[in-house]
Order: C-alpha cells, then structure tokens, then sequence
C-alpha cells in the first residue's frame, strides 16, 4: 500500500498548459494506479524511539506493543515527541510538527511579487515608530528588515513550543495512561452561576431562543450586533446555540458525513456541470446565488458588511463559510452566533453551512486567542464550559461542501494522495473527527493525513509534493500541492474547481485565482486588513446559468467604519451590492488609517525584550569577556557580533534592534544597564513574595557553604579591589561548590558585575547587602525586644565613621559593614571568632558612652551562626547586622527569577495546550503545576532544580478545591521593562 509516488516529470499523464489551459479546460491527464505514501519528511536526528503502550485501548504505558491502528505500522513516540506511525516496511517513523500559528502575520512569503508587497504594508504600518526613532528612509527600510526577521523567529519559537508539548505529553501518558482530549462536561445542575459581566459592560443580552425556526432569534442576534457588539450573548443563550446547533449538525453528519452537498436555488445545472467565469457582474444580477465566505477570524465587522453586501442567509441565498471563524480576533464567538442562529432557523435546508477550518480545533484555540476571548466575556467556569461546547460543534462541522456537484469548497485544500482524497473523506473514523486537528501528530495514516491536509495544506506554483515545513516557509504539517495535484484531484473526482480559503491572497485582494492551477482554484479571504496587512476582503458568488455554473469573484474592500455597515443593514438596502466604484464615499472612509500601529510597535518592541532576556546569560559572559575594567560599555562594533554570536541570528539588524529599547552614547551600548531592564516577573495569581523566597534559597545555599571572605570574593575584600576575571572564575567555582546551578551561578555573577564601578572596580559590599535584603533573611532572626534594640545599636555604631557621620546611600552603609568584619578579622582567615567580634565591639564603643553584656553579644551571634560552626562568615555578619528593609527589589532576585520564569513564559503556550489535556474544566491542581513545570524544565533542557519549581509552585494562590485557573496561572508570568 505504501509505495513512493513518481515524481512530476516521470508522471504518464502530459500537461499541456498551453490552448487548454486558456480555454479554461483541464489537461488531459491519465492518474496513476491508486497507491499512497505520506509526504517526504526532512531527515529526522537519530535518537532512541520509545513505544508507549500497555495493550490496551486508551492507555498508554513503557514498553510493550503498540497496537496497531488503521493504516499499518505503529504508534511511537518519535525523535520530536510526538506520536508517530512507522510504516509497515520498519521504516524510520517521522514526526512533522504543526506550529501554532504567530500573531500578526505581516508578512507573507508565498511569492517574491508577495513578499515585496509585505513589506511595502509594513513599512506603512510602522510610521509611527519610524518616527519616533527619528529613522530615515534607509532606516524605514532596516526596520522593516527587522521585523519580518522578528517574524521567523516566532515561527522557531512556535515549532520549539509544539515540540515541547509534545515532549510533555508523551512523559505524561507514559506515567498516567492516555490523556482525554475533551474535559469532563458539567451537567446543568453542576452549572456555576452567572459571572459578571467584562468590565465596562452593563451586563449581558438576553435572546429568546424557544423558537429557532420562527426567525426571531436569527433577527435578534444581527440586530444586537448591530447596536451594541461589545455587549456578550447570556451565558446561557450561548449555551442554547450551541445545544441546538449540535443536534442539527449532529443530523447533517448521519445523513452526509465531513462531505456537504449544497444546491444553487432555482438552478437546472446537472451535478458535475462546467463552471465558468460569470460574464455579468453581481451589481447587475438578481438571480439566487451560492455566497462563499473566507476566514473571517473573529472580525465581526468584516460578517456583518458581507450580510449587509450580499444578503441575510436564507434558502434562496445560502452561505457556505470555508473555516477559521475562531482566533486571532475578539468577536468570533458573535460570529458563530449570527450564523448558527440563521443556520437553525432553516435546518431542513442548507442555507447555512461552516466548513472546518484549522483554527475550528481546541488546541489551536488555546494559543490562537479563541478560548482568552470566550474567558474574556464569561470568565474561567463559564468560559471552559462554553469552549468545550464550541469543541463539540467544531468535532461535527463539515471537511468540506461540493457547490452544485461541481465546485468543492475546502478550507485547505488537495490532500497528498489526491485520488482518494473524495473516498477517504466519505470513510473518516469515528475517532478522527474530534474537537482537536490530529492532537497527536500521527503521520502516515492516509484518514488522517488526508484530513490535516483538508484544514492546513497550500498550493504552490511548481509541481509536486513539498513538505510544509517552517524552514521553507510553511506551515510545519501538511504539505504545499502543485498543478499536477489539482489535476489529478479533479480528474479523480470529477470536480470542475476548487475554492479554498486559509491565506491571504498573494495580491492582498479578497479573492485570488492561482493562474499556474488552470484557474480552476480560488482562494477566498474574507477578513479585511488581516494582521495589518491592508489586505481587501472578499467573496465567491456562485450562479447556475443554463447548464453550467458561473462563479464571481467579489471584492468587498476594506471593512469601513461600523456605522457604515449598520446603516447599509438597517436601511433597508441589505443584499444590495455597493458599486464601489461610484461610491467613493465608502471607499475613501474604508482607507481610514490604521488603527494597530501601536500594538505593532508594542510587538515588535516585546520581540526584542524577549530575544535579549531569553539569551541573557550567554551575552553578559561574551560582554564582559570583552569589557575587562567592567566599564559595562561596549563599542557598537563590538556590541554586534557579540549579539550574533550569542543569540546564534546573524542575519539580524542588531544595530537597529537594540536602537528599539536603549539609548546608543555616541557609539556605545551600555550592555550592563540594557540586558538589566528586561526581565520577567510574576504577579497574581502568584504571591508577591517569590522572588524574596528564591533569593533567600539562594543566599542560604552560599552561606551554608561557610566560606571565608577571601573565598567568597578574593580580593575583592578591599572596596578599592580590581576585578579581574581570574577572581570571577574563581567565585563561580565556589558558587557551583556551594551546590548552585549553572542558571543559578550565572545569575549571581551578573548581579555581582552589575555592580562595577566606573573605574573598573566592583562594589561587592553593595551586591551582597543587596542580596540580603532581597532574600527577607533578617525577618527570620526573633529576639526578644532588648536584643533586637541591640542589634540595631550595634549595627548603627559599625557604620558611623570617625566624625560621627552615618552614610546615606545604601552602597556606602554595606561597605562601612563589611569594612568592620576585615577589620575584626585580626587573624586574617576571613572569618569572624565570638572573641574577635567582641573585641572589635568594644574598641568601637569604647567612647560612645554605650556599654553591653557578654551574654547578649553570645547569644545575638549564636542565633546568627547559621553553619553552627562558633564563627560567623561574611554573609551570616550580614544577615545579622544588615539592613532591615524588606520585600526590596535586587538585580539578584530579578535575575534568579529569569531563570525561572522565562522558561515558563516562553512555552506558556504549549502549557495551555497541555493543561487544557490533563485539567477540567480549565483548571488545574497543585500537583499537575508542579509536574507540568517540572517537566519542562527537564524537556527544555532547563538546569533549574526541583526546589527552585517548589518554591514557585508554593507561592501560587489555589482555591479551596487545590484548583487554579490555567489561564489566569500562565498570564501571572510577564516580561517587563524596568526602565
């Protein structure tokens, strides 16, 4: 079954794209014998395969048999992580792994013609910035360079993040069995009540929704959102939708299966009639047509100015929108309303049928903006329920629909095994068609392929198969289909065209016809300035004439203002076709300004941050390998190779990349203060009192290590001491001896060379007492009222010079203390006797007409003397005598907590994917957080130990249950600027 297709130039059939192709006919093409083989895949890096099975249907375990599935070979967990299917001949199993798609695609790279009118679109969005950074146009022209740049980068991080999850997944069902792809559903008395409303709202709308059939519900939902959209659905108005809905599709799939057949109203052409170009143009036409609907991802505005352009549904103007309604925009959910209503108003009839598109799948929701929406508007309970309801509608929705038995309308488009593509889709298991797209990236079986290839795949110009991969452009699942695939699709089915959906046009109008696929396929956008793009919107009108069927492309513009749109729909002129071309009226307002410059900037802005936090450690040891004084300066010709090398991106403008987030001092980068600013933090739901407690771990590990003061900081003893890379080597063994990580050490080394002076030397002093102060250590000493007024007695005389003067700055009082420990330390071994102590005491005292007992002085350094030893080292001297503040911020916390956190913050994605597996309802326990951390930091090589993730997981607020919010969990984490 599984043979190696022949590749485009061995293939029997000829093509002749030449009088044929002109004419609108196929060319003759004889298909080859029925045979499949799942794409070619980039080689794989050998590692070991794990099977991961225990026998049985639904779990999974190490070691033993995978059961076999249909489509020959095994499931395994392969080199990525994910499970795979090696091919009944043993052949290696490969992994491709869907990426989740980045935010804000600018710029597409399908064609150079393409690419160059991007980057023009771009260029126009970042004015603004331009701008600001006062950049000429050579400087325009970098920027955008810039940006595109930033935009491969997030595909990495995307495929890294997939990966991760996949990783993730098989070691969780590897120790507890099969994870369920849905959660557990609440039965209506288990329903929480009714949240509030989204801030600055009044509260929900309510619709009557007894009577579907009736029209009612239909006209209030598209009067609503002509009035006031911001204003959510009730809760349980969404729920009675979506119920409803379900049962209909629920009817649609027992008697029509992932296939949907629509009718054109009032025609006489015969299933599998030509189809042609439509001479006349749909201003001028008021015969029953079919409208076709792009994606619309979530633009509310861009459904509602189609309705009013081309007609409310009904039997007599049915719809067919190809998919991704969900993600990327904030009005999905509205979306879907509309339609469903009008969709339950007319169930006997197809007036209304949504295909499948790749963002219609809850994994993709969970990253894509779908399921934030749904919780924006409803909160976690309501929100979780209401997803899982959508996942049970998007399980139930149609592949595609066949126009008139000639035109198939698919989200994607032609499979890798073209032939069968109709045949596979009419037999799809029961098991393939569930709220997720292939959730576990099985490849090789041909239901499944054939179904991803549906929602994900792209044509392209040259003939053949090409993976899509994030290397060559794509997507990283699926594949990208040539002329020759078309052909052989329609040859096989007996299909005049495709319409398809899921990119942008090439042109950046609404409608595309692909010339080198014999214009026989369409792609069909329906979302207006899509990601920044300016891109129009558009339609597919489809007539029966005669014998055949025409269809008509439809440029809908640019979505103009909302009271635009109301007042086309409200006027009575609804299904009337603007003529855009008299109305320059219309037009003149769709070309208002953008309104995301500003969320472009911020992104761009948040790239960079992201890309020096994540690379931090790496570029404060190549900078300060390069800044022997610690000047923390660096020429910008030394700055950027040092940012290439680092980061391992060569290809980037790093001059102008830094220009976006520092200043640049007549040619130099104040590396230390730039890589200083960004960090990432967490708030609530996670106690503010974090990053004392990592800090306080850390600063206990040192000073149980009891090491002397020239141990600890060598020559840095003296406040004048030099710092020379030698001694830092030096320090960062005794860290790592102290029992510190390689992230731990580095973070420590940074907060210790942030520290340096202008003439090269290092206030060591300061960055220990900043330490202590950021690790609450002092709150754990209790004395009684006497010894604690002691204490602070004492600490005040050690810093009080020779005039009676007490320092004010806080690098000054921690160098007066550490100046007192080299002065008591009378033998030299850089620690502190009981006996030196006192001593060096009563010298201070001696004239200050202040007096105290042994006694106290024993028992204060007793409680002191963390090690148990009878001296003190440095770090216990200044837990006890330093300075008392708490809760203080120190580049020491902020940097224990970038190891920490940033790991967490980069796949936050792939853990809401996760939790969204292994939670209900949302929500997660403590122990699935502490696995789940856990486990990535082992996954993604992270060096962080178990602790450190304790620590963490022990300051998150759970509720009365043990249960969190995965959303509200993940959103704690955040990158900030410090300024």
């Amino acid at each position: 079954q599984y043979q190696a297709q022949p590749q485009a130039a061995q293939y029997q059939g000829q093509y002749q794209q030449g009088a044929g192709a002109a004419s609108g006919n196929l060319p003759a093409y004889s298909p080859q014998p029925a045979s499949y083989s799942p794409m070619p895949q980039a080689a794989q890096p050998s590692a070991p395969v794990r099977t991961l099975s225990s026998g049985r249907t639904g779990t999974v375990a190490v070691g033993g048999q995978v059961p076999r599935v249909q489509g020959g070979g095994q499931l395994v967990l392969g080199p990525g992580g994910g499970l795979v299917r090696t091919t009944t001949a043993g052949q290696a199993p490969v992994n491709p792994v869907m990426r989740m798609e980045r935010i804000g695609n600018s710029v597409p790279a399908a064609t150079a013609k393409h690419a160059q009118m991007g980057r023009a679109v771009l260029a126009e969005a970042l004015d603004t910035l331009m701008n600001d950074m006062e950049l000429d146009q050579d400087g325009k022209q970098r920027l955008v360079n810039v940006a595109t740049a930033f935009e491969t980068w997030d595909e990495v991080r995307a495929d890294e993040t997939r990966r991760t999850l996949d990783l993730m997944l098989g070691e969780w069902e590897a120790i507890n069995g099969m994870v369920g792809l849905t959660a557990t559903r609440l039965n209506r008395e288990q329903w929480p009540p009714v949240p509030p409303p989204p801030m600055g709202v009044q509260g929900f709308k309510t619709i009557n929704c007894q009577d579907f059939q009736s029209g009612q519900p239909a006209k209030a939902v598209v009067a609503h959102m002509s009035k006031a959209p911001q204003v959510p659905l009730h809760p349980h108005t969404m729920v009675r939708i979506l119920e409803e809905a379900k049962k209909v599709l629920e009817m649609r799939a027992k008697y029509a299966g992932a296939v949907m057949k629509v009718s054109v109203p009032n025609s006489r052409v015969p299933d599998g009639g030509e189809v042609t170009k439509a001479a006349i143009q749909p201003q001028q036409r008021r015969d029953s047509k079919v409208v076709v609907l792009g994606d619309t991802h979530g633009q509310l505005n861009d459904l509602m100015w189609g309705l009013a352009c081309l007609g409310l549904p009904s039997p007599l103007n049915p719809y067919v929108v190809n998919g991704d309604i969900a993600d990327r925009g904030n009005m999905g959910m509205e979306i879907f309303a509309v339609m469903l209503c009008f969709m339950l108003q007319f169930p006997k009839h197809n007036a209304v049928v949504i295909n499948r598109g790749n963002h219609e799948c809850l994994t993709m929701n969970g990253a894509m903006g779908f399921k934030t929406e749904i919780s924006g508007k409803y909160g976690p309970d309501w929100g979780n329920l209401i997803l899982e309801m959508f996942g049970d509608v998007f399980a139930l929705l149609p592949t595609c629909s066949v126009i008139g038995g000639s035109i198939c309308v698919v989200h994607g488009g032609v499979s890798r095994n073209p032939e069968q593509q109709m045949k596979l889709l009419a037999e799809l298991p029961a098991g393939v068609r569930r709220p997720e797209i292939n959730p576990r990236r099985i490849v090789g079986d041909p239901h499944m392929d054939c179904f991803e290839d549906c929602h994900w795949a792209d044509p392209q110009d040259t003939q053949g198969s090409t993976p899509s991969t994030v290397e060559n452009g794509g997507r990283g699942c699926s594949h990208f289909w040539g002329p020759d695939y078309t052909a052989r699709f329609l040859n096989a089915s007996g299909y005049k065209m495709i319409i398809r959906s899921h990119q942008v046009p090439k042109d950046n109008n609404g409608v595309f016809v692909h010339e080198s696929h014999f214009q026989r396929v369409l792609t069909v956008f329906s979302a207006s300035n899509y990601g920044h793009t300016r891109n129009r919107a558009g339609a597919v009108l489809v007539y029966g004439s005669g014998t055949q069927l025409e269809y008509c492309p439809m440029d809908l513009g640019f979505c103009p203002p909302f009271e635009i749109v109301v007042k086309q729909l409200s006027k009575g002129s609804a299904g009337t076709i603007p003529n855009f071309g008299i109305a320059a009226e219309v037009e003149a307002m769709q070309q208002q300004a953008d309104p995301h410059n500003k969320s472009l900037q911020k992104e761009i802005k948040q790239q960079a941050m992201a890309l020096f936090v994540e690379n931090k450690t790496v570029l404060w040891e190549n900078c300060v390998a390069n800044d022997s004084a610690l000047t923390g300066y660096l020429p910008m010709e030394t700055w950027i190779p040092i940012c290439a090398t680092s980061t391992g991106i060569s290809d980037l403008d790093w001059e102008l990349v830094t220009q976006l987030v520092a200043d640049v001092i007549e040619g130099n980068v104040e590396y230390m203060r730039l890589l200083g600013r960004f960090h990432v933090t967490v708030a609530a739901p996670i106690k503010n009192d974090v990053n004392e407690r990592i800090v306080n771990d850390l600063f206990k590990k040192i000073m149980n290590a009891d090491a002397s003061l020239h141990q600890l900081i060598g020559s840095f003893c003296s406040k004048t001491g030099p710092a020379q890379p030698m001694i830092l080597e030096r320090f960062a063994g005794m860290l790592q001896g102290a029992g510190l990580s390689a992230s731990e050490v580095a973070a420590v080394q940074r907060s210790v060379q942030a520290y340096s002076g202008a003439k090269g030397t290092v206030d060591i002093a300061a960055c220990f007492s900043a330490w202590n102060i950021g690790s609450g250590m002092r709150s754990e000493l209790q004395f009684p009222p006497h010894l604690d007024q002691l204490v602070d007695r004492l600490a005040l005389l050690m810093v009080t010079d020779t005039n009676g003067l007490v320092p004010r700055s806080p690098s000054a009082v921690a160098q007066a203390l550490m100046d007192f420990f080299v002065s008591a330390d009378q033998d030299g071994d850089g620690y502190m006797s009981l006996g030196e102590f006192e001593q060096r005491i009563r010298e201070q005292i001696a004239d200050k007409h202040f007096d105290c007992r042994s006694e106290d002085l024993q028992e204060i350094l007793r409680a002191a003397d963390f090690t148990g030893d009878g001296n003190m080292n440095f770090l216990e001297f200044l837990r006890l005598f330093g300075r008392r503040e708490t809760g203080a911020a120190s580049i020491a916390s902020l940097n224990m907590m970038d190891a920490l956190s940033f790991l967490i913050w980069l796949h936050r994605n792939a853990l809401a994917a996760l939790f969204r597996f292994i939670g209900v309802h949302g929500k997660v326990t403590r122990e699935q957080v502490l696995w789940a951390f856990s486990c990535l930091q082992r996954v993604a090589n992270g060096d962080l130990d178990d602790d450190k993730v304790a620590t963490l997981v022990d300051g998150i607020t759970f509720d009365a249950n043990g249960k969190i919010d995965a959303a509200a969990l993940l959103s704690a984490f955040k990158l900030i600027d410090l300024g």
